[in-house]
């Protein structure tokens, strides 16, 4: 599983960081597979999309108006999955694969 984490705000819309962070702890315990940390961009769905892709779990294929990612936001986006799959806990020794 990959959640996409949201940032959390106080009243003021200043970052709450320790409110972020205990979410984000708290995934990690709970033994998420990773965390997509792609932020709010225009494109948002399409990295979604490409990396469930990546992930051989779905297809990048979007509706219009939005289109595939392609150059540079694409290579980051393959980089991002890579990176994270090279780096994530060995959960075989969990019992969870």
């Amino acid at each position: 599983m990959y959640p996409a984490v949201t940032t959390q705000y106080f009243d003021d819309m200043s970052i709450n960081f320790e409110a972020s962070k205990s979410i984000i702890d708290s995934l990690i315990y709970e033994g998420v597979h990773g965390i997509i940390a792609l932020d709010t961009i225009p494109t948002l769905v399409q990295c979604i999309k490409f990396f469930e892709q990546l992930a051989g779990r779905g297809s990048e294929v979007v509706r219009e108006p939005r289109l595939p990612l392609a150059g540079e936001e694409r290579a980051r986006v393959e980089k991002l999955y890579n990176e994270a799959l090279a780096t994530r806990i060995d959960l075989s020794k969990f019992n969870l694969v």
